[in-house]
């Protein structure tokens, strides 16, 4: 009997341990499918993300390989605008050099412009014109040596007989012809007959050139002269253009 429960017993827990290690199997098959699926979406992801960060790096090499192109352009870009800067700077240094030069031939030119001017109003002025006998002359002598008497010898004496002027000298005189005006050295020239006891003898110049004060030259000698008066005093006269009337 009892051997009997027994091997009732063990009967059944073999059969219990077997429907248990059923049961475990097949809890662990499914629990591994499980696992396993996990392990294949994981893969799944991982493979798709791989995919795209793949994906990504092709993209970025493009974006950085466009980016070094760009780059490269921008490199040429810059080396080409430093090649026409200083060509420019070359430029502008030439022009520098060129404004420079003709700066300093603009200066010569108004120099030579200046000096032309100068040597064309003194040509100007060195003309002669022919005026009137100035009328502050007449009825004054020119002495070399003193005013006190009127009718010294070496004296030069201006007149006129009528409207035409004379002019005599020490044992000579006659009608002066025409009187020329150097403005610019402040002379006249006096183009005169030469008689000498009512005989013509030739005819003569005699010019006078004018001072500050009064005095005067006679015929480009050094040595002073006078204008006097007749009351045998010093001319006070102040050589003045306007006393030098010219005949058109």
């Amino acid at each position: 009997m009892k051997k009997s429960v027994l091997v009732s017993f063990l009967l059944i827990f073999v059969f219990s341990a077997d429907l248990f290690a059923q049961d475990y199997m097949k809890m662990r098959k499914k629990q591994l499918r499980v696992e396993y699926q996990k392990k294949i979406d994981l893969i799944n992801t991982l493979t798709k993300t791989q995919d795209s960060l793949s994906s990504s790096n092709i993209k970025l090499k493009s974006n950085l390989l466009t980016l070094k192109k760009y780059l490269n352009k921008i490199n040429d870009s810059i080396l080409s605008l430093k090649s026409k800067n200083e060509n420019l700077n070359s430029i502008l240094i030439e022009n520098e050099e060129i404004t420079s030069s003709l700066e300093r031939e603009l200066y010569e030119l108004k120099d030579s412009v200046s000096e032309l001017k100068k040597i064309i109003e003194l040509n100007t002025l060195s003309v002669e014109h022919k005026i009137q006998f100035p009328e502050f002359l007449v009825g004054k002598k020119i002495n070399p040596y003193f005013c006190d008497e009127f009718d010294n010898e070496g004296d030069i004496l201006f007149y006129k007989r009528g409207p035409s002027p004379y002019i005599s000298g020490d044992h000579w005189g006659g009608p002066i012809a025409n009187v020329t005006f150097i403005e610019a050295e402040k002379k006249i020239k006096i183009n005169y007959s030469v008689y000498s006891e009512d005989e013509l003898t030739g005819n003569n110049t005699l010019i006078i050139q004018f001072g500050n004060k009064g005095e005067v030259l006679l015929n480009g000698r050094a040595n002073k002269q006078f204008i006097c008066d007749k009351a045998g005093s010093l001319s006070s006269y102040i050589f003045n253009e306007k006393d030098f009337i010219k005949i058109n």
